[in-house]
């Protein structure tokens, strides 16, 4: 087992016990301003801590696992960044039909979202922009894989890895449904 397969296990353990105290210390990991207060609760798992770049990636994961971890949406699935945003994009497109509002205006914010994500500059960047997206995830109750998310981020600063996700998470967002398979007109053969 990985250092970050044990320490996602043990934010599942304390969510699991509901020690809410632990939980709330690595939440305070996803703030820049108190990101030091869940340093003590990082610093055993984290082998580079002194590096910025390592240090952020552990602090963001670690806090939106114990985000993730209170509704049991953390690692449980296969769901990358890229299909969650997609997912939440979903949900609002549904309710934004149910309101009787054009389903072309549903899709832009999350479009310009997600090509901001796309083209981030650095794994530092990715963890700034990833938290929001991930607290929208965990109040519209869709799941993440935690784990995945964090080899992403680890591999963000190499280009040709950042590259592969990229178009990883490029699929994943824009992958067409099956309703919309069904729905969509069939070819005549010409």
């Amino acid at each position: 087992m990985s250092a970050i397969e044990g320490f996602l296990t043990k934010i599942r353990e304390a969510a699991e016990r509901d020690d809410r105290g632990y939980l709330a210390t690595l939440r305070r990991g996803l703030s820049d301003t108190t990101q030091q207060q869940a340093w003590p609760l990082i610093v055993p798992w984290c082998n580079h801590f002194e590096d910025e770049i390592e240090r952020k990636i552990w602090c963001t994961v670690g806090g939106l696992a114990a985000l993730l971890a209170r509704n049991n949406l953390d690692c449980r699935t296969k769901a990358s960044l890229a299909s969650a945003m997609r997912q939440i994009d979903e949900k609002r497109k549904k309710t934004k039909e149910d309101s009787n509002k054009k389903k072309q205006d549903v899709r832009k914010p999350s479009d310009r979202k997600f090509r901001r994500i796309l083209d981030s500059p650095d794994a530092i960047d990715l963890c700034n922009l990833v938290v929001p997206v991930v607290r929208m995830a965990e109040r519209e109750g869709i799941p993440l894989n935690c784990l995945d998310l964090f080899w992403d981020l680890v591999r963000w600063n190499d280009q040709n890895k950042r590259d592969n996700i990229r178009v990883r998470w490029t699929r994943d967002f824009y992958r067409i449904t099956e309703t919309e398979v069904q729905n969509a007109p069939e070819k005549e053969d010409e």
